[in-house]
Formats: C-alpha cells, structure tokens, sequence
C-alpha cells in the first residue's frame, strides 16, 4: 500500500505539472528527506535509489532548486573528516566521484599534522606516526611534525 499523500506531496505534484514533465513526489520527499538529514553527492543518491522512475528529474529539480550541490557535500565531508592529509581526502572524494582538485586546493598537510599531534600529545610519539601514517601523511611530514611539534 502506497503511503497516504500529505499536503507538501500535493504541492510538489502540482507544481511539476507546470514544468511540463511528471516527476514522482514520493521520490522528491525521500531525496529531499535524505538531503535534510545531511549533504548528500548525487552518486550516493543515483546509487541507493538505483533506477527507479523520473530520478533523473528529481535529482535536476533538486540541483536547480538549490538542494544538492556535489562542491557543498565535498566541503561538509571534508570537515566531517577532520585533520587528514590531502592524499586521504582526495582517496576519499574521488570515491564518491567528485573532483577534488579544487576543493582541497588550500589544504595544508602540516597544519593537519599538527593538529592531531597536538590533541595526541599525551600518547607515545611511536603510535602517533602509525596515527599519521594511517591518515596519509608522507613520511617526511610525520617526522618533521614528531620532532618539532610546535615550530610553524
């Protein structure tokens, strides 16, 4: 059984009339749904919704509306991740298929090394260059972070 219509179902059915294609309102609510909860790349939504009918109109309503922008979503999960270094966060992003050139293009290495080592300053230097090496840092990087921590 089909979940009931609510008022904004309605509206957003009406609405799309005008546009001159039919897209599903109960699709546009889902993705609208998933957007609200967090920043969401369209390859994560082609992908879980996988081919149901008039995604491709929902997802350039919701594109030209404003709702999902891949460079908003990049930046929110780069946040997300904290201090890592750049070569991580690219891995990252060019696995949820987004350019990363230009959204990673002020990021420091060493401010982030710095970072983590200083909220890690109480552990063994030994397990903090396992920490850094595991988020991506070059070895030079972890060493000059390790033996200087607190020189810019």
């Amino acid at each position: 059984m089909a979940p009931a219509w609510s008022p904004l179902s309605w509206s957003l059915f009406f609405r799309t009339l005008s546009f001159g294609y039919m897209i599903d309102p109960h699709l546009h609510e889902r993705l609208l749904r998933k957007i609200q909860i967090r920043e969401r790349f369209e390859s994560e939504l082609r992908k879980e919704f996988g081919d149901e009918p008039g995604l491709d109109e929902s997802l350039s309503r919701l594109k030209s509306q404003g709702f999902l922008d891949d460079r908003r979503a990049a930046e929110a999960f780069v946040r997300a991740k904290g201090p890592a270094s750049r070569t991580y966060l690219e891995t990252l992003l060019v696995e949820k298929g987004v350019d990363a050139s230009e959204i990673l293009a002020d990021h420091d290495d060493m401010a982030s090394a710095r970072a983590i080592v200083e909220k890690r300053k109480n552990d063994p230097p030994a397990r903090v260059a396992r920490y850094l090496a595991s988020r991506g840092f070059e070895a030079d990087v972890i060493e000059s972070v390790i033996a200087f921590p607190n020189t810019e």
